[in-house]
């Protein structure tokens, strides 16, 4: 979404992509809106659980090209802290939403962000 502006990457939670980001789909006329769809939500299965280190690497993945702005919501924050962390220099901004679980997982990066 969006030709120019900012690159933002969009992560989403517990709810699908399409719900959690929708309201910020004008910021598209000023921005390049990157939203990211989790694996566990790629064949519409509902959430049973997710991988959030896995998550992570798919987006040290894409910060690996071009730094961007980071937005987590719920479940997504995790994936979006350890990928600041371990690419610090391709993360403009990171904003976490909700950022659930936060102070209850072992990771370096987040046990460092509490």
């Amino acid at each position: 979404m969006g030709a120019a502006g900012p690159r933002v990457i969009l992560v989403h939670g517990v709810q699908a992509a399409a719900p959690t980001w929708f309201a910020q789909q004008p910021l598209a006329d000023h921005m390049r809106l990157e939203v990211v769809v989790r694996p566990d939500h790629r064949d519409g299965a509902l959430f049973r659980g997710g991988d959030y280190l896995r998550d992570a690497d798919e987006l040290i993945g894409l910060l690996a090209g071009e730094p961007a702005h980071l937005v987590g919501s719920g479940y997504g924050s995790l994936s979006c802290v350890v990928a600041a962390a371990e690419r610090p220099h391709g993360v403009e901004s990171l904003t976490l939403i909700e950022p659930t679980y936060i102070g209850v997982l072992p990771h370096p990066a987040i046990l460092d962000m509490c």
